[in-house]
């Protein structure tokens, strides 16, 4: 079973996870129930998608950005986000406490390459695949050093941020804001090193941090409200942080993200969170075999003592041994009562099994929201 991405009538872009016209069931219908964390991209709404699980949100608290928000409508297709809640015993779906999204860059293009799948923002290297959403854009060699975006994703081993969502942006005033691990300190001059970022702290409001003092190694959040100075933030806020939620023992935690360590397929790191596999770990897409450093994967498993994951389900995303695929093609047929769709005919055609953890993203004049299978039509293309 492996992402694909398809593209439909009127530039509607529907992105899926098919495996040759079978799909996997875990408690019968999804993976582990009860309260807990899900860190992962937003696939759709109705209520909020989040790895496989539909959560009803009618009684949660939503933050974008620190800031609260009133609805789920300040969030996009694509944004990764932390969801606080019950799932259900059937494993897909649950009702949300809180919903949060925080930004992992927002500046200037810095660089764009020609292999039109990464570029830079603020010196910070970031990297698209098909499962990334665009906003603004089409493409990333659409877009030039005069423009600034947002974006949302995860840091691979490498420091390459994995983008889940980048959005142009198109109003004035908008921050700017950048997360990573402090590379250099000059503390004489009161600056330090982020990527190829030099913050300078001297004006800034320090949260966090020991003693108000910056270190090497640290992962932070710096903002400003100016314009960057050739590669220079003078930031207004400094804040110690972390790229992942705080864990209690006990939590069940659904989690998409990176391998950021990798030792054996039995122990590793997923964003930086420890993780064990064993003879009892269900591999629904891929195998042991296939994860290494820097594999895209969720993963579902619940916190140990020393905050180490014991991962229960694993789905291997991307990884040396496994690339996302593109099929592009006419609808041929629909099958609503499998969730099953054909692409093409024949010999050619490929059947697209559609669930709970589809993305979905309509890039029509006037798009549908929100977008599920009861959209489609024969002959979208």
């Amino acid at each position: 079973m492996k992402s694909i991405q398809i593209t439909l009538a009127a530039l509607l872009l529907l992105l899926v996870a098919a495996c040759n016209a079978t799909k996997l069931a875990q408690n019968e219908n999804g993976g582990i129930g009860g309260t807990g964390i899900s860190t992962g991209r937003i696939s759709n709404f109705g209520s909020i998608f989040v790895n496989g699980v539909e959560y009803d949100v009618d009684s949660a608290d939503f933050t974008r950005n620190d800031l609260l928000e009133s609805n789920q409508q300040s969030y996009r297709i694509g944004e990764y986000v932390v969801v606080e809640g019950d799932v259900n015993p059937d494993g897909v779906t649950g009702k949300a406490s809180k919903v949060n999204f925080s930004r992992s860059l927002q500046g200037n293009v810095t660089t764009v390459s020609s292999d039109g799948t990464t570029l830079a923002v603020m010196g910070q290297p970031v990297r698209s695949n098909v499962l990334t959403v665009f906003y603004g854009f089409n493409n990333i060699r659409d877009l030039t050093t005069t423009d600034k975006v947002e974006v949302s994703g995860v840091q691979n081993a490498l420091g390459e941020w994995i983008a889940t969502s980048i959005r142009k942006l198109t109003q004035s005033g908008e921050d700017w804001e950048v997360k990573g691990t402090i590379q250099h300190l000059d503390s004489s001059n009161q600056t330090f090193a982020v990527g190829g970022l030099t913050v300078a702290y001297g004006n800034a409001a320090l949260h966090d941090l020991p003693n108000d003092i910056p270190e090497v190694g640290q992962f932070i959040r710096a903002r400003s409200q100016q314009a960057l100075a050739g590669m220079r933030m003078d930031a207004s806020e400094v804040r110690l942080t972390s790229p992942t939620p705080t864990l209690s023992v006990g939590t069940k935690i659904r989690l998409e993200g990176v391998i950021t360590r990798f030792t054996t397929s039995t122990n590793f790191a997923v964003n930086g969170l420890d993780a064990i596999t064993t003879s009892g770990t269900r591999f629904e897409e891929g195998t042991a075999n296939d994860l290494s450093l820097n594999a895209l994967l969720e993963m579902e498993g619940t916190v140990a003592a020393g905050g180490v994951i014991m991962a229960n389900n694993v789905k291997v995303k991307e990884s040396a041994s496994i690339s996302i695929s593109l099929i592009q093609g006419a609808v041929s047929d629909i099958d609503s009562s499998t969730q099953q769709l054909t692409l093409g005919e024949g010999t050619t055609a490929t059947i697209i099994v559609v669930d709970s953890a589809t993305l979905w993203e309509d890039k029509t004049d006037i798009p549908v929201s929100p977008m599920n299978f009861n959209a489609l039509n024969n002959g979208n293309y």
